[in-house]
């Protein structure tokens, strides 16, 4: 088989998990279908944009977020990942990125663009002063979640968006966007008082 045939064979099967609602196993499918390297950015932006619908739906809004970056990278008018990223944006409490994608999606006329925009800037408008995205959100965690949890949380984060470490398409300008949201994240959730009062 072809590195392509070996990528197309791959988002068949992660298309057929995420469809089934095994959102674990679509990511798992997509990532070897990246792995497979078939050369084709087209398709690989594809991939990227299915993974970050299997992230979301597996709750890991900032790795969703992550991979649009990827999928932008690699397609610059792919508007369905414009609009994921946003989506997975919003999902993370990072209203003012969200409407900023939302914003270029109205100018390339996409319906219902311009009215989720302006929701997005009312959302950040009514956020507590010094408020950054949601913690919980970011971290991938439910608020049951130990400071341990958090901990470890970050640092799987940390592997994919510290700017040391992100490579491949998309990897700088996720890594400048996203990264930052992180040690914030985990700071607050592991700080008993600053997370009370946020509770």
């Amino acid at each position: 088989m072809s590195p392509r045939s070996i990528a197309l064979d791959r988002k068949s099967a992660g298309n057929a998990a995420y469809a089934s609602g095994d959102y674990d196993r679509a990511a798992d499918a997509y990532t070897a279908g990246l792995a497979a390297r078939s050369d084709d950015a087209s398709l690989d932006a594809v991939l990227h944009c299915n993974r970050a619908a299997a992230f979301a739906g597996a709750g890991r809004h900032l790795d969703a977020a992550a991979d649009c970056f990827a999928a932008l990278e690699l397609d610059p008018g792919y508007a369905k990942a414009r609009a994921r990223r946003a989506d997975a944006l919003a999902s993370l409490g990072a209203w003012g990125l969200a409407a900023a994608d939302l914003d270029a999606l109205t100018r390339a006329g996409v319906p219902g663009a311009a009215t989720r925009a302006g929701e997005a800037r009312a959302a950040a408008a009514l956020a507590p002063a010094g408020a950054a995205a949601d913690p919980y959100a970011v971290l991938a965690l439910p608020r049951t979640a130990t400071a341990t949890d958090a901990r470890a949380s970050f640092r799987r984060l940390a592997l994919r968006l510290h700017p040391d470490k992100a490579t491949g398409p998309g990897g700088a300008a996720a890594s400048a966007a996203l990264f930052g949201l992180a040690p914030d994240a985990a700071s607050l959730l592991t700080d008993p008082a600053a997370r009370r009062a946020h509770d």
